[in-house]
């Protein structure tokens, strides 16, 4: 079972969830999930890993790299997209009205 760093999954999939799976990890792919990456991570698996999540029903994902101030973005049938920390990030169609720039929350 992967894990991400940072998962999301809608409240309406979130309720239909029995008491037990809400216990303990839900066996779905969430809706929208964040890997960040480390000094020692490796870039190209964690860009395979993202591809993965999207593939197993991730509706989102949002890969961040501290070292280049990039966050690469992938959504299933679009090509992964890079943006710049100081450029806005947005939710789409999954987090609807939620945007940033990781340069407002994070110094690098």
């Amino acid at each position: 079972m992967r894990v991400p760093d940072v998962a999301w999954i809608h409240i309406e999939r979130w309720n239909a969830l029995s008491h037990d799976e809400k216990e303990s990890f839900p066996h779905m792919a969430p809706d929208f999930v964040i890997e960040l990456k480390s000094k020692t991570d490796n870039l190209a698996y964690l860009q395979r890993k993202m591809t993965k999540w999207i593939k197993n029903g991730v509706r989102l994902a949002w890969l961040v790299c501290p070292d280049s101030q990039t966050t690469y973005i992938y959504e299933p049938g679009k090509p992964q997209l890079a943006k710049h920390f100081d450029e806005t990030l947005s939710g789409g169609e999954v987090l609807i009205g939620f945007s940033t720039r990781l340069s407002d929350i994070l110094e690098y």
